[in-house]
């Protein structure tokens, strides 16, 4: 079977925040008025998106 084009469900993924990242993170959920997750999602994907073009850089 290909599976290189299926999408899968999206997984719930646990992380150990240190406290002071929990705060902010919640604050920042509170102040864009998003839920935390809406913003782990927004971070790790701008994270994603600047390790993808900094490799295109250096190909």
């Amino acid at each position: 079977m290909n599976t290189k084009h299926v999408e899968y469900a999206p997984k719930p993924v646990q992380v150990r925040l240190k406290p002071e990242l929990h705060a902010w993170l919640h604050q920042a959920a509170v102040d864009q008025e998003r839920s935390a997750n809406w913003i782990v999602n927004k971070v790790v994907q701008e994270a994603k998106e600047r390790s993808e073009a900094q490799h295109e850089k250096q190909a």
